[in-house]
């Protein structure tokens, strides 16, 4: 095998990239044995090859950035920054607002606490009962209801004829005939008394008016009193 040949068939590369035929290949390896000149190009081309695959191999170094495109990348972040700042800005007063709605409720929920310890003790005592009579004109008998420092339960006592109706309407109206408090369905506790109970809470020192009207059996409502009461502190 002459050098010639080799260089036309281009056997060194062939030979590395196991490309000749076992005839090649055993004649190419015979030859190069004992030829300094294919040795040192098949030793050449192998150190190549190992070369090219070592770089390729290694990581790609990252592009280098240029000064438009790390402007654009600042300016974003300041941008997100910026937005991040007014949205904090926008919540902040919804923030404060919840918490002062946390407040009003907690200060609502203690005061409720504290009426309902009132109102067990009062009823641990036994409730003062507060006996109406019809006002059927100037002159009636008005009785005098004292209103507790701490908010009460008030209990009232209707006495007449309670036999007309199965229920009743009993409507709670201050001096200006305003309505403070209305139960649409009260049935009577005995044949001869009304009862009826609310908080002291709603009342103001002043002069009140409860309205009985009875309740038909086709709904429809006939008065049968009114019964004035006089709050006081």
């Amino acid at each position: 095998m002459q050098h010639p040949y080799i260089e036309e068939h281009n056997f060194v590369e062939r030979y590395l990239t196991k490309r000749l035929n076992p005839e090649e290949r055993a004649a190419f390896e015979e030859h190069f044995i004992d030829c300094p000149d294919c040795l040192d190009a098949i030793e050449f081309a192998q150190s190549l090859s190992d070369g090219i695959k070592l770089v390729a191999a290694e990581p790609a170094a990252p592009p280098k950035r240029s000064l438009w495109a790390t402007f654009r990348e600042a300016a974003f972040w300041r941008g997100a920054a910026l937005a991040a700042a007014c949205v904090l800005v926008l919540l902040l007063p919804v923030a404060v607002l919840v918490e002062r709605r946390i407040d009003d409720v907690q200060s609502r929920y203690a005061g409720e606490l504290q009426a309902n310890a009132a109102i067990r003790r009062q009823l641990e005592r036994g409730p003062s009962v507060f006996l109406l009579t019809e006002t059927r004109g100037v002159g009636s008998a008005v009785a005098n209801v004292p209103l507790p420092a701490s908010p009460a339960l008030l209990v009232f006592s209707i006495e007449r004829d309670m036999t007309a109706y199965r229920a009743y309407r009993v409507t709670l109206l201050d001096a200006g005939g305003q309505t403070v408090w209305q139960n649409d369905r009260i049935e009577p506790n005995s044949p001869d008394a009304l009862g009826l109970s609310f908080l002291s809470s709603l009342l103001r020192p002043g002069e009140y008016t409860i309205r009985l009207d009875g309740i038909s059996a086709q709904n429809q409502l006939i008065t049968m009193g009114n019964f004035k009461f006089h709050a006081m502190r």
